[in-house]
């Protein structure tokens, strides 16, 4: 994965959406080292990221981007490499847009909020 990604101007944007806690900087380097994976579908791409909390293992989806074909195509890897790594939960944080998808499997149990200082 390089900066050379197909959606690069979108990934950028939805991580200032998501309160700029993330760059694209940041992603490559978590990528490099092994603490975030990327799985990908034509021009689309998943990436996540392993936190234990103190009961549950969660496979952290930090960021979809590209179709949703596309990504609903690559939800079984996820789900696999989940279940390799012994995570009990996948976990999704999506703007509103994603309020009026119907997304198989999954259960919508909060909403996130962000205060801006």
């Amino acid at each position: 994965m390089t900066d050379e990604h197909p959606n690069i101007q979108r990934i950028r944007r939805v991580l200032d959406e998501q309160g700029g806690i993330y760059s694209w900087e940041d992603i490559l380097a978590e990528l490099e080292a092994g603490t975030l994976q990327s799985f990908t579908e034509g021009s689309s791409s998943v990436f996540t990221s392993i936190r234990q909390y103190p009961r549950k293992k969660v496979l952290d989806v930090r960021l979809a981007v590209g179709t949703l074909d596309e990504i609903y195509a690559i939800q079984p890897r996820v789900v696999a490499f989940a279940k390799e790594q012994g995570c009990d939960l996948l976990q999704a944080f999506g703007r509103h847009g994603w309020l009026g998808v119907k997304t198989p499997g999954w259960e919508r149990v909060a909403s996130v909020y962000i205060r801006r200082l």
